[in-house]
C-alpha cells in the first residue's frame, strides 16, 4: 500500500499521480488521508485523482499538536500496512 499525506490539497493531489505510478509498480493501492474537518467532496476528488482509499479523521484543529498527527498517520500505516508513505507540506 501507498500512504499519501499533505494538509495542502493541491500538494496531495500532485503526490497522488506519483503514488499511482508507485503503486502500479509495487503492485498495490493507494490511500490517503484527510485529518480536521470531514470532507466528502474532497475524498471523492482525492479517488478521482487516484487514491483507492480515503481515511477521514475528525479532531479539533485548533487544539491540534503535530504529535496526534504523528499517531494517526502511524496507526493508519500499521492498519493499512504501507511500504511507502509521501508526505508533502
Amino acid at each position: 500500500m501507498v500512504l499519501v499525506y499533505s494538509d495542502n490539497k493541491n500538494i496531495t493531489i500532485e503526490m497522488l499521480s506519483k503514488a499511482v505510478e508507485i503503486a502500479k509498480i509495487q503492485g498495490k493501492k493507494v490511500t490517503t488521508t484527510i485529518i480536521g474537518k470531514s470532507d466528502e467532496n474532497l475524498a471523492k476528488e482525492y479517488i478521482f485523482h487516484g487514491a483507492d482509499l480515503v481515511f477521514i479523521v475528525e479532531v479539533n484543529l485548533q487544539s491540534f499538536k503535530a504529535e496526534e498527527y504523528a499517531d494517526i498517520l502511524t496507526n493508519i500505516t500499521k492498519e493499512i500496512n504501507a511500504e511507502t508513505i509521501l508526505i508533502g507540506s
